[in-house]
């Protein structure tokens, strides 16, 4: 018989949902009354190096390390914007 079978990207590797520019965000409504790791869960799949918030082992929000500026200023110039 066929198999149907679903690929679900909101849980996908860091590596394989690169960018975030294009993503659309929650509505208000949903977000009202998360904590900062409950929202780092919503977050749209991309790869940590875009300053993703991240979610430690005892389920605590870990702030993003931020890239360094010149890296920044270099996408800003090349591509338009902060995020390819």
């Amino acid at each position: 018989a066929h198999q149907r079978r679903t690929v679900i990207y909101r849980f996908a590797p860091a590596g394989s949902a690169y960018g975030r520019g294009y993503l659309p965000s929650w509505p208000e409504s949903v977000l009202d009354g998360a904590s900062e790791a409950q929202r780092a869960v919503l977050e749209p799949p991309y790869h940590p190096r875009m300053n993703r918030t991240s979610v430690d082992r005892r389920g605590e929000a870990v702030a993003a390390r931020a890239r360094e500026a010149w890296k920044v200023e270099f996408d800003e110039r090349v591509f338009g914007t902060r995020y390819f």
